[in-house]
């Protein structure tokens, strides 16, 4: 006998008044042990314009599990090395058995091996195998540290859902629940912050301020307004 559990959980709509109309609308899906995603999408009103969120910015977060095989989008699961993080957190990637994984944005593959408190792996472009990395870790308590060789050599850290780069200094950062997601590239200038009290991405800003768990004042890129948490 086959049972197949699938659950939706509170969709939300959120609706920010400024100088402009703000609208994001919030839905996860979710078939156990099978599936899980999380859609967001957003659009902006404001007397000239329209703006929607483009096809890259409406999947919060993606994961197809079977045994032996597994498709993400910022949802890492089996592999613990920075770089297949970093990877995930912009491009699909498909994980083989737990330690072959593929990134299908740039078309990398490679091996990773986890024994006790030691991680390794090896990165490769598909169609340059010159581009190359291998990266070496160790496990303490919560905290990784790994050291990434090749022609660009990295020093790298992860706390729980926290993963930045010890050398160069600080130049990436990611933190990823499933309620929040920061990411910050220092070489391409970029910071994206989505969760529901903050939020930046390009030229763009929002911070709420919680006045009880569905109203908030909000204070934007547009200029001050008022926000609504309204469930659907």
């Amino acid at each position: 006998m086959i049972s197949i559990s699938i659950s939706f959980s509170e969709q939300f709509l959120i609706q920010d008044y400024t100088e402009n109309l703000k609208s994001k609308f919030l839905f996860d899906f979710s078939i156990e042990d099978v599936y899980q995603t999380s859609i967001k999408y957003n659009f902006i009103l404001d007397e000239k314009n329209f703006y929607t969120s483009e096809i890259d910015e409406v999947i919060n977060y993606f994961e197809f599990d079977q045994p032996g095989f597994n498709i993400s989008y910022q949802k890492p699961k089996y592999i613990k090395d920075e770089m297949f993080v970093y990877s995930n957190s912009s491009s699909f990637t498909i994980t083989i058995d737990q330690y072959i994984y593929i990134t299908l944005k740039n078309l990398y593959a490679g091996i990773y091996f986890e024994n006790n408190n030691l991680i390794s792996s090896f990165t490769f472009k598909i169609n340059d195998f010159i581009d190359s990395y291998y990266s070496i870790g160790y496990k303490f308590n919560d905290f990784w540290f790994s050291l990434q060789l090749g022609d660009d050599k990295r020093i790298l850290m992860n706390y729980k859902n926290l993963y930045l780069n010890l050398y160069p200094l600080f130049d990436k950062i990611y933190i990823r629940s499933d309620d929040y997601i920061l990411k910050y590239d220092d070489e391409k200038e970029e910071l994206y912050v989505e969760s529901i009290y903050f939020e930046k991405y390009d030229d763009v800003f929002y911070f709420r301020i919680p006045i009880n768990e569905n109203l908030f004042l909000v204070y934007s890129t547009y200029g001050p307004g008022i926000s609504f948490r309204i469930k659907i």
